[in-house]
């Protein structure tokens, strides 16, 4: 019996290793090529600026090869895809709040086309340990890639063999040393190679053998043939399951209960009753309750497997679903007091992202709760779940959320409110958000007053100028020109 390798008693498998696929010729020449436009893809990426077309190019790169050597499955596919689907936007927005999510996206997806061999993850412990079972695959990667090299360069001499790899050993510095001199005393050869200097050009070696790793690294696990699995008994038992679940809904009922309540009670009772206004009440909270959200979705993932059989598996199942119903009120609890206070103060990227982020969580609660009601769906539930927040990750691009702050604050103008009457910031507005949102500004700036466009000028009229081809972003060139428009005839002493 194999030695087993991952061990997840509540998801009742058991993962055992099997042994890796032997390179052919072809694939291991195919490795070697790809490798190299992979490495110099992630090397320009590097030097250019990820947050531009570089950082596009380099995604496109590196799941064309994977999909060349490792040519994985039509089930396994769609990762690969998805991560193409979010790569453009590195090209068309600038803004923190959406390239990082876009990084760990795709990251995502292609540790799981990676372990895409071993099918679709049927619960987030196994996606989890997908995830991690690429760190085994990075110390891997040397002994692949000498096995690798045996099958593309055959020889049936190990001496000529050990030749080979001496010489190479030899002529790699020696080319190195030469360079550097070369770029070094020589200005017009630097120019011509694109090498400032020798560190410059270490630099960038070894951000290309860095590149190359890590595509050995995606490669290497998925040359790991799929795992054996075995059932295991489930972490909790049907009577524990039944009382973790009648405990979660009865506090679900009563904080729900408590929140209808002061719904009907009013705003002078809640202020009463709290010692808070509002608007202070409805911003208070919220990272709780999205707390008590995940929490909720953590336990029924967990207990589902022990609800499938038994005498009480129809009330444990109307357990469940009660309780997602009553989270599903939480989430909206949440939302609301976002919408309150952003009807107060206005809307940031903090709170859109919030509000996003609480919404996707319901979707994911009415998913989790189809698994319940149908049992086809329960294998297909994990990876539902990445595929929708990948969907909400673009739909999130496309919408251009700092344009969208934007317009809502300047639209505020004029307007009264009870609580804040004066509520607009411009300092956000001019300081806080990116190139995405520049143009969207311009266009507005006649209904800013004459102190409020003062600071947006000054910081308009003194943009850095774009990069290289390979840096070029289509927000931060839109923002440019926007620019232009309004700095023509702008004069700084007079701010």
């Amino acid at each position: 019996m194999s030695t087993p390798f991952f061990s997840a008693p509540e998801t009742g498998i058991t993962l055992t290793p099997s042994t890796r696929q032997p390179w052919s010729q072809g694939d291991a020449i195919r490795a070697f090529l790809v490798a190299v436009c992979v490495g110099v893809a992630i090397e320009l990426s590097r030097t250019a600026g990820f947050n531009g077309v570089a950082g596009s190019l380099v995604v496109l790169v590196g799941v064309a090869a994977f999909l060349v050597v490792a040519r994985p499955t039509r089930r396994t596919l769609v990762w690969p895809l998805l991560a193409l689907a979010v790569a453009p936007w590195f090209t068309f927005r600038a803004s923190p709040w959406l390239i990082g999510p876009d990084v760990l996206a795709i990251a995502l997806f292609t540790a799981l086309a990676a372990t895409g061999v071993d099918g679709l993850a049927t619960t987030f412990s196994q996606l989890a340990q997908r995830v991690c079972s690429l760190v085994p695959a990075s110390f891997r990667v040397p002994g692949d890639v000498l096995a690798a090299g045996r099958s593309a360069f055959p020889t049936t001499s190990v001496e000529r063999r050990n030749a080979r790899l001496r010489g190479l050993a030899l002529a790699v510095p020696m080319a190195f040393v030469l360079l550097g001199l070369l770029v070094s005393g020589d200005r017009f050869f630097a120019s011509v190679v694109g090498i400032g200097e020798a560190g410059e050009l270490v630099g960038r070696v070894l951000g290309g053998c860095f590149g190359a790793f890590a595509f050995f690294v995606l490669v290497a696990r998925h040359r790991i043939g799929p795992r054996h699995r075995t059932s295991q008994p489930a972490l909790v038992g049907l009577s524990e399951a039944f009382i973790l679940l009648s405990v979660l809904t009865g506090v679900l009922a009563v904080y729900v209960s408590s929140t209808v309540a002061a719904a009907l009670a009013g705003r002078e009772y809640v202020a009463r009753r709290t010692g808070l206004t509002y608007a202070e009440y409805a911003r208070s909270g919220f990272f709780q309750l999205i707390a008590v959200v995940l929490v909720v979705v953590g336990v029924l993932m967990t207990l589902r497997p022990s609800t499938d059989h038994g005498a009480t598996r129809g009330r444990t199942t109307v357990l469940s679903l009660s309780a997602i119903a009553l989270t599903l009120g939480v989430v909206g609890v949440s939302l609301s007091r976002l919408q309150t206070y952003r009807s107060v103060y206005g809307l940031t990227m903090l709170r859109f992202s919030t509000t996003v982020f609480a919404a996707w969580l319901g979707l994911v609660l009415v998913l989790v709760g189809l698994s319940f009601c149908l049992v086809r769906f329960r294998s297909l539930l994990v990876s539902t779940i990445v595929v929708s927040g990948a969907v909400v990750l673009v739909l999130v691009n496309i919408v251009n959320p700092e344009a969208l702050v934007v317009r809502e604050n300047i639209g505020r103008l004029g307007q009264n409110s009870a609580v804040a009457p004066d509520t607009f910031d411009g300092y956000y507005l001019t300081n806080d958000l990116g190139d995405d949102a520049i143009p969207t500004l311009v266009a507005n700036l006649d209904r800013l007053s004459e102190h409020q466009q003062s600071p947006l000028l000054s910081r308009l009229c003194t943009q850095q100028p774009l990069g290289g081809t390979w840096s070029w972003n289509r927000s931060r060139m839109r923002a440019r020109r926007a620019a232009q428009e309004v700095c023509s005839g702008w004069d700084p002493t007079a701010s």
